[in-house]
């Protein structure tokens, strides 16, 4: 039953892969085989630790991420945080999950970077916390949002490293500071550029008590400057 009801609704709604555009069932969640296996191992072939201290105070205490910004997994992001394709996330929280699994990451709650109202709005959804909810119910662990975005934050998109950095000085704010002493956070976001963003989200964490902060994003580029 559950294959005709699929069936009848790939030929009434047709679906493309997001990468390669491949026609793919709906069952496929946005995602054909030959792409999601290359994301899957895109996620295991890399030196997926990093620290990035390049003369600034770094206030989390470790850096992982599954695959490198480029190529089909920017694709695949990029669908998924711009163009609405939400069920990309269930193939991302899998591999989240293992990487979690093989880091045996301990900590005492989840949260993510957040997203203003009018962003979110726009948008219709904050990626980064679509992926930690699910990743949240997968393992158990509490999803606490912690920290809220100032309504005016300039896009960060555009600008050098620097003024990344500077850009982002105090544009969070901590929202349950009773939840935050002595916890070890993993905190999660989608991409990692500079890492300006998921510092300041961690700098505001360790100022109200947090014992440790680990941030786990989808994927990281090799921008500089």
């Amino acid at each position: 039953m559950i294959n005709f009801i699929y069936s009848f609704l790939d030929l009434i709604f047709p679906s493309n892969c997001v990468n390669c555009q491949a026609v793919i069932s709906l069952r496929d969640k946005n995602l054909c085989f030959s792409c999601l296996n290359f994301l899957r191992l895109s996620s295991n072939c890399l030196a997926n630790r990093s620290f990035e201290e390049k003369d600034r105070e770094i206030y989390y205490h470790q850096h992982f991420y599954l695959a490198d910004y480029s190529g089909a997994v920017k694709n695949i992001l990029q669908a998924y945080k711009f163009q609405s394709k939400k069920r990309l996330v269930n193939h991302l929280v899998g591999l989240a999950l293992k990487k979690i699994k093989e880091e045996n990451l301990s900590f005492d709650l989840i949260s993510y970077v957040p997203m203003n109202r009018k962003k979110k709005w726009e948008r219709g959804y904050n990626q980064s916390e679509l992926l930690s909810r699910k990743i949240s119910k997968k393992l158990g662990y509490p999803l606490v949002p912690l920290l809220k975005e100032a309504k005016k934050s300039k896009v960060q998109k555009k600008l050098s490293t620097l003024d990344r950095f500077l850009n982002v000085i105090n544009r969070y704010q901590v929202t349950r500071t009773n939840e935050i002493p002595l916890k070890k956070i993993l905190l999660i976001d989608d991409v990692f550029t500079t890492g300006a963003t998921v510092n300041e989200c961690s700098r505001k964490l360790i100022e109200v008590g947090a014992k440790q902060v680990l941030v786990l994003t989808i994927a990281k580029t090799n921008l500089a400057g």
